[in-house]
């Protein structure tokens, strides 16, 4: 069996076309690498560098200017508190002042109380004194009041 051959002939056909079409795909290959390297000859990549650097130079300027523009309004911020704090204690003093002043007001109306008893009690007085002194007289007469 050893002797036993097993031959086979494979035959390719279009191989011809398949080599044309590889050599075609390689050229038009070359022909692109080749408008690449010419476009990039072109391209000023110093130019486009000095750009990039002009781009990162703007941004950190304009990151700079948000800060400062953040401190800004943080300072606005505790300006408006320190106001916010001076009106509560500014209400707080005319709390405190219409709380006198009630108080005051009250003293006043309690002091006029007072006064127009204490009136009312020397009208009293100058009735009384008028009836004792209506009776002496009645009595230096001689004449009785009922």
């Amino acid at each position: 069996m050893a002797d036993d051959k097993i031959i086979q002939e494979v035959e390719l056909q279009g191989a011809d076309q398949v080599q044309k079409d590889f050599k075609a795909t390689g050229d038009a290959g070359e022909q692109a690498f080749e408008r690449m390297g010419a476009a990039a000859e072109k391209t000023n990549f110093d130019k486009f560098a000095t750009n990039v650097q002009q781009m990162v130079q703007a941004a950190q300027e304009l990151s700079a200017r948000a800060q400062e523009v953040a401190n800004s309004l943080d300072k606005q911020a505790q300006s408006t508190d320190a106001v916010a704090k001076s009106s509560e204690q500014a209400a707080a003093s005319i709390s405190t002042f219409g709380g006198n002043l009630t108080s005051l007001v009250a003293g006043v109306g309690a002091a006029i109380v007072a006064l127009v008893g204490f009136k009312v009690s020397i009208d009293g007085i100058r009735d009384s004194l008028k009836d004792v002194q209506a009776v002496g007289k009645l009595s230096r007469q001689g004449r009785h009041r009922p």
